[in-house]
């Protein structure tokens, strides 16, 4: 078992794209010798419940064939399950999704065919994994983090480009509409936010916290970030008039952020952000979720992860 990979497949990523492109990916990974089980998702989370179900089993190689929500769940059972430590679990990914933005930070390409090259070469990552506290319906939940997550005005456009999505639309240029949509009406948000147990009462329009660089279908919002060392970088974006807002917007996405006076950034362990606003949402990887207070806390060096190579060796 441990050498065999489960598959888990959601035939919805990227439009469909999983289901279209399966038979020759997996034509493709029978070609390169590369035993597998492979399983469809069939609902939201039903890849956590899978990954659970086989690492009792006796796996411990896991590929998805999806996008960044479908990534997230998977690292969610494998932080989940009781079977066996994290670190035992090798996870990689053919990124068929729509944003596919963890895979940008390990230069793995979305061409099916290289995405199975890079597994079959075996390099490995041993990679920080984050995890979040916050209130669904009146509920404690938590869930795991393996790129970013996002307070303000991302969070805004995902939920919306979520919604799209459920709806049965789907295309590459729904969140740039969606960004262009809200840019002009979206006011900013008001939070005490502390940081290692710095505290301050922040005014932002967009709160990025990850472990990864990329986000929002290739922004690179959190451009000094290493996934394995120990910490998560935040980029907070101050309110602003919209013409400063969107003067520096082309910046902001390649992430240079020098000289950008409405961009501050840092690195930290832990980082709560609670405020009285009840209309303030939250994405992580890609993913719409519940309410504050939220409360991030980094887990050092928690599962392997299957690279090309890390972007910053080549930068």
């Amino acid at each position: 078992m441990e050498e065999t990979w489960l598959i888990l497949v959601n035939p919805n990523s990227g439009k469909q794209k999983g289901a279209k492109e399966w038979n020759s990916i997996s034509e493709y990974l029978v070609q390169k010798g590369v035993y597998f089980k492979a399983l469809f998702t069939r609902h939201k989370k039903h890849a956590i419940q899978l990954t659970k179900t086989y690492v009792k089993k006796g796996f411990r190689k896991f590929l998805v064939v999806g996008g960044d929500g479908t990534l997230n769940e998977v690292i969610n059972g494998v932080m989940l399950q009781k079977f066996c430590p994290s670190q035992d679990i090798t996870v990689g990914i053919i990124p068929v999704g729509t944003g596919n933005d963890w895979c940008k930070t390990f230069a793995i390409d979305n061409d099916y065919k290289k995405a199975i090259d890079v597994i079959v070469k075996g390099k490995t990552f041993l990679q920080d994994v984050g995890v979040v506290s916050y209130m669904e319906d009146n509920v404690p939940t938590k869930r795991y983090i393996i790129n970013s997550a996002g307070i303000g005005f991302e969070a805004l456009v995902v939920k919306a480009t979520n919604q799209q999505k459920e709806s049965g639309k789907n295309n590459s240029v729904m969140y740039l509409h969606n960004v262009l949509r809200y840019v002009r009406s979206f006011k900013g948000r008001n939070a005490t936010v502390d940081i290692d147990g710095v505290i301050a009462n922040c005014n932002f329009y967009m709160f990025s916290i990850g472990i990864c660089r990329f986000k929002g279908n290739g922004m690179k919002l959190l451009p000094y970030a290493i996934p394995d060392d120990g910490k998560f970088d935040v980029t907070m974006v101050k309110i602003a008039p919209l013409f400063t807002l969107l003067r520096n917007m082309p910046r902001m996405i390649k992430g240079n952020f020098k000289n950008v006076k409405i961009v501050s950034t840092c690195q930290c362990e832990k980082v709560t952000v609670n405020s009285d606003d009840s209309t303030m949402i939250m994405e992580v990887d890609g993913e719409s979720l519940g309410n504050n207070p939220y409360v991030f806390e980094i887990i050092p060096a928690a599962v392997n992860m299957v690279i090309n190579y890390p972007i910053w060796e080549k930068e």
